[in-house]
């Protein structure tokens, strides 16, 4: 691979119904993830980009469109409002696709993938499990690496499902989402520091836990 030069954040998040009781927490915690990045572009990797999507039976949204990482926008009650199902395909499909498309004729990047859920698929209607093992499959290939976080669910088996080899479960709770996240930071971490020192990507061993 060649020098890394930027990195792209694409973050996916559940916006459905169930994640209400802990829609406080979800919001802190993303908006430090941000943080999180924003610093990150500081110590390691500068050109680092963000995209933000959540998704619900309503729709999908883009929270925050692809934009430089010092220059978006924090989650707030006003752009996130837990209600319906989880079409959690479609949103990985759609969000996942468009960043592909925006950044087709770019070199020398990485992509990291985050995707939260507390609950398992249950109405997508244009991807399925094998469209996004197949997505997730073609882009490792170019540099992508995918994080599954899902919480009231056999995380190792639904990760697999889609072909996603980074995974860990959390308690549908604020103390243990704090937790995870900021676990993941750290690895996110690590992982720049490689990209910085190594130019390494390290897609097996980014982030991944048994079931909890």
């Amino acid at each position: 691979m060649n020098t890394i030069k930027r990195v792209y954040n694409l973050l996916i998040l559940d916006e459905s119904g169930s994640m209400s009781s802990i829609e406080n927490a979800t919001i802190s915690a993303f908006n430090e993830l941000i943080q999180t990045i924003q610093l990150e572009a500081k110590r390691f990797v500068p050109e680092q980009f963000i995209q933000f999507v959540t998704f619900n039976g309503s729709g999908i949204v883009e929270a925050i469109p692809l934009q430089k990482v010092n220059e978006c926008p924090t989650l707030s009650h006003e752009n996130y409002r837990p209600q319906a199902s989880t079409p959690l395909y479609d949103a990985i499909g759609f969000a996942v696709s468009k960043l592909a498309l925006a950044i087709q004729n770019q070199q020398d990047y990485s992509v990291l993938v985050t995707i939260l859920t507390d609950g398992e698929e249950n109405a997508s209607k244009n991807y399925t499990s094998s469209d996004i093992q197949r997505l997730v499959r073609d882009l490792e290939e170019k540099g992508w690496v995918f994080t599954y976080l899902g919480a009231n669910q056999q995380v190792d088996r639904v990760a697999g499902r889609m072909g996603i080899r980074n995974f860990n479960s959390f308690k549908s709770d604020e103390c243990n989402l704090v937790y995870t996240l900021h676990e993941y930071a750290n690895s996110r971490s690590n992982f720049m520091e490689k990209i910085r020192t190594e130019n390494k990507v390290d897609k097996d061993g980014f982030f991944k836990k048994p079931n909890q």
